[in-house]
């Protein structure tokens, strides 16, 4: 009994069965690599391959034709530019204003005189406008001097003439007339100019 099989033992019979031979165990490990990779694409791609090839449509249900936008481009805008710099030119030195400059044009003596002397100038401005103030001085005839007065001349633009004056009087005035019959007198009129 020894000689015999006693059946616990397949090992050998295993071998011997056909397709026993791992065909299987091959078979079920490549498609499980299969399977692991068209997994894989559908992870990465979002694509189920899987499920195109068990449904038997050939063309991918689940992602939309892909379609392209195109806009049209932009068209070129050319960049505004700036004004034009103008040059800064030197500065042109401003004169300073004329100063006035009167001169007499006439002058007026009203007698009589014993009462102190009136005088009157015209004056005209030949420089810029302004004013000025005129000086009239009294002599007797024989030339020595008496009196005088002064007067400020209103403020004239250039070329534009005024008049001015003023009445003189003091004790040497009123000696001389004292003193003398003829009383005759003479004056004259100086003008100040800035």
């Amino acid at each position: 009994m020894a000689d015999e099989p006693t059946g616990t033992d397949n090992s050998s019979a295993k071998e011997k069965q056909p397709g026993g031979d791992g065909g299987f165990t091959k078979f079920a490990s490549a498609a499980g690599a299969i399977v692991g990779v068209l997994v894989g694409i559908n992870a990465l791609t979002g694509i189920n391959p899987l499920k195109e090839i068990l449904s038997g449509d050939s063309s991918p249900a689940s992602t939309p034709p892909a379609t392209s936008t195109t806009t049209a481009p932009t068209p070129w805008t050319p960049t505004p530019l700036p004004p034009p710099v103008t040059p800064l030119l030197p500065p042109v030195p401003t004169s300073e204003p004329s100063p006035p400059y009167f001169v007499v044009e006439a002058k007026q003596f009203d007698r009589p005189c014993n009462g102190g002397c009136s005088m009157t100038a015209i004056f005209r401005n030949t420089g810029g406008d302004g004013s000025a103030t005129a000086t009239f001085d009294v002599f007797a005839k024989g030339g020595g001097y008496l009196v005088s007065c002064s007067v400020v001349l209103p403020y004239t633009a250039e070329g534009e003439a005024t008049s001015a004056g003023c009445n003189a009087y003091n004790g040497a005035l009123r000696d001389y007339f004292m003193s003398t019959y003829d009383g005759r007198v003479r004056f004259s009129v100086t003008v100040n100019n800035p």
